[in-house]
C-alpha cells in the first residue's frame, strides 16, 4: 500500500527518505507477518496498524509539502487517497471507542475504500483516454511526415527524371551531332577518293603518250 500510494504521489525532493520509509516498512510488514504466522496475532497485529497509521500522517504531509510547491499529483493523492484514509482513520477510532458507533462509523472503511476505488477509476479511465489522444495526435503527426516525406520524396523524384530527360535529350542531339559528323566525314572521303582517282585517270592518259613518244 505504501508503495503504490508514493508511485501515486511521485514523490520528489526528499532525498533518500522515501528509499528509507519504503525500507522500514517493508521490515515491519515482515515482522507483523511473522508474528501473526507463529501465533503472535496480539504482537502482529497492532504492530502493522500503528505503522500503516503513522505512515498515513507521513504521506499526508509529504503530500501537503509537495502540493505547497506545486506539485501536481499530490493534488489527486489528497483527494482519492485522503478519503480513504479518512475511512481508515474513522474505523481505527471507531474500534478504540473514541467515536460514537452509526452507520458511517461502522462501514466508514467500506466508504472510504468505495470512494477511493470509484476516484481511482475515474483517474485511470482519465489517464487512459489522455493516453489514447497523445497516441491519436502522434499517429496525426506521423501521418503528416510522413506525407511531408512523400511530397519531398516525390518533388525529388520529379527534380531528378527532369534532369535524366533533360541529360537524355542532351545526348541524344550530341549524338546526332556525331552521326552528322560521321556521314560528312564519309562523305570527304568519298569526294576525295573520287578526286584522286579522277587525277589518277587525267594524268595517266597524257603520261601514257609522253611515254610513247619518248
Amino acid at each position: 500500500g505504501l508503495i503504490f500510494a508514493m508511485r501515486q504521489l511521485q514523490v520528489t525532493g526528499f532525498g533518500n527518505f522515501p528509499r528509507v520509509l519504503k525500507g522500514l516498512s517493508l521490515l515491519i510488514a515482515g515482522l507483523g507477518a511473522g508474528a501473526i504466522l507463529a501465533g503472535h496475532y496480539q504482537l502482529g497485529a497492532p504492530l502493522v496498524q500503528t505503522t500503516s497509521l503513522l505512515t498515513i500522517v507521513v504521506l499526508v504531509g509529504m503530500a501537503m509539502v509537495l502540493l505547497f510547491r506545486g506539485h501536481r499529483p499530490a493534488r489527486f493523492f489528497l483527494l482519492v487517497f485522503g478519503v480513504y484514509y479518512a475511512g481508515v482513520l474513522m474505523a481505527f477510532l471507531r474500534n478504540l471507542g473514541l467515536v460514537p458507533a452509526s452507520f458511517i462509523t461502522d462501514n466508514s472503511l467500506a466508504i472510504g475504500t468505495l470512494l477511493h476505488m470509484v476516484l481511482m477509476s475515474m483517474r485511470i479511465i482519465h489517464h487512459y483516454r489522455q493516453l489514447e489522444e497523445e497516441k491519436r495526435l502522434a499517429q496525426a503527426d506521423f501521418k503528416e511526415l510522413l506525407q511531408s516525406h512523400n511530397i519531398r520524396l516525390e518533388q525529388q523524384i520529379a527534380e531528378r527524371t527532369l534532369e535524366l530527360r533533360e541529360e537524355i535529350s542532351q545526348r541524344t542531339l550530341l549524338e546526332a551531332e556525331l552521326r552528322e559528323s560521321l556521314l560528312q566525314e564519309q562523305r570527304m572521303r568519298e569526294e576525295q577518293r573520287e578526286f584522286v582517282a579522277m587525277v589518277s585517270h587525267e594524268f595517266r592518259t597524257p603520261l601514257a603518250i609522253i611515254g610513247t613518244s619518248a
